[in-house]
């Protein structure tokens, strides 16, 4: 766990108490069936904002408390486990776009808005169903034309930070914006934004639209971790009081097993998600790595927890008079939000330093063809390793001697089946399980090679 100073531990102390007694679940329903055109209680947001949590992450000279990303995380994750509905998790990354902007402008008209809860400005990145796709979006003469979707809090955004194709613009919600709601299993605002020739402000080159990105994801990774801890905590609680059989619940050991595979499940993610928020607060390198380890590990988690919410409870987590459905079909939209656990697991290992390869695959069985796994780059300086009853032989690349490419001979082992392929690691050999389909080639590769 992240070590925390006092000034962080008094803020998370007064999210958790604040979502407890102003903002319990009890009010997402509400709000569910109310169904505000803005997709948050707009009075919540305002006391948010006299408590200075949209600033959190806005300089001082602006009239916020850079506080960092931990802190904010920390926030968003209080908020998380009673489901409020906020747009801190736009607000935080847009004001960043802006602070590393290169408008002097830009800072002084939105960041204190920004910081003070009086705008919502929110990021519009992707323009189609998945993330990570081409963007098409185009500046001219300083107007941006483009159409981007799934765009959180759109609805009511006063300012979005918008991706095109040659880097990231400030775009002001008025001239040239349309919005178009769409309504989603969460209850939240999600909306269609279309752009025609509305001015834009640019901020910076295609690394700042990664780094942003890389932002409000670990920040939805705070949100779900906020989420797996009460999905946890409410059906361990739930088991305890309910007797079936003439016995508590918890007393089965079946189910105890089951509760303790989330458990642990729970504190690596903890592990994952605090470790990309200080990696954003102390600038590290390996920010990126960090942020998709952490996504993909909270989907899973994430997945796996609200699911098994539902199963515990029984017949009463199926009704919608039960909580139990509002964490899954959040935790549902929160994992394909800037990528999903797949699409974080491949983007890691082309990070990392792994090839991401495409495996043949047998139509008839929709698994991996051991005859066509493909090349995998380990160092040079082994020249050949042997499995057991495999043997990888290892070619030096013309160009790039510190590197080697390795072919496998029948990867197959006690540990693998055939459709399964090995990658070395300081000459040790990890097994990956079959992950390909016969309609989708995949990527093999998952962790760093190391030197």
């Amino acid at each position: 766990m992240a070590v925390l100073t006092e000034e962080q531990t008094m803020l998370r102390d007064m999210a958790r108490e604040w979502g407890d007694n102003e903002s319990p679940v009890t009010a997402f329903r509400r709000l569910r069936n109310a169904a505000p055109a803005e997709g948050f209680d707009v009075n919540a947001w305002g006391d948010m904002g006299q408590m200075g949590w949209g600033g959190i992450v806005v300089p001082e000279a602006h009239g916020g408390s850079e506080f960092g990303y931990l802190s904010l995380g920390m926030v968003i994750e209080q908020l998380g486990r009673t489901l409020v509905a906020h747009p801190l998790g736009s607000t935080g990354p847009a004001a960043t776009a802006i602070v590393l902007g290169d408008s002097d402008a830009a800072k002084s008209e939105w960041l204190p808005r920004i910081a003070s809860g009086e705008a919502v400005a929110t990021l519009a990145i992707d323009e189609g169903p998945l993330h990570g796709g081409a963007i098409g979006t185009r500046v001219e003469d300083g107007r941006l034309t483009g159409t981007k979707a799934f765009v959180a809090e759109g609805d009511s955004a006063a300012a979005f930070v918008v991706a095109a194709a040659d880097g990231l613009y400030l775009v002001a919600g008025d001239e040239g914006v349309t919005r178009s709601t769409r309504r989603m299993a969460d209850a939240r605002s999600h909306a269609e934004v279309r752009f025609d020739k509305a001015p834009a402000t640019r901020l910076g080159g295609t690394d700042l639209t990664a780094k942003i990105v890389d932002h409000a994801t670990a920040l939805v990774t705070a949100e779900m971790l906020g989420l797996a801890e009460q999905a946890f905590a409410t059906t361990n609680d739930y088991l305890k009081t309910r007797v079936q059989f003439g016995q508590q619940l918890s007393t089965f050991q079946a189910l105890q097993h089951r509760m303790a595979k989330m458990l642990t499940e729970l504190e690596l993610m903890r592990s994952v998600v605090e470790g990309a928020l200080e990696a954003i607060d102390a600038r590290r390198s390996d920010l990126s790595q960090s942020v998709s380890l952490a996504k993909a590990v909270a989907g899973d988690t994430l997945r796996l927890v609200s699911r098994e919410m539902i199963q515990l409870h029984g017949g009463i987590g199926m009704t919608d008079e039960h909580d139990a459905g509002f964490y899954m079909k959040r935790a549902a939209v929160l994992e394909a939000m800037w990528g999903n656990a797949a699409f974080h697991r491949e983007r890691f290992a082309q990070l990392a330093g792994a090839i991401s390869a495409c495996a043949a695959t047998s139509a008839s069985t929709g698994r991996i063809d051991p005859s066509a796994i493909p090349s995998i780059i380990v160092p040079a300086k082994r020249r050949a390793i042997r499995l057991e009853r495999s043997t990888i032989a290892v070619r030096t690349i013309a160009g790039r001697p510190d590197s080697a490419v390795v072919r496998s001979s029948g990867a197959r082992s006690a540990n693998c089946t055939s459709s399964s392929v090995a990658i070395v690691l300081d000459s040790r050999c990890q097994w990956l399980p079959p992950v390909s389909s016969a309609s989708r080639c995949a990527s093999l590769i998952v962790s760093k090679l190391r030197r």
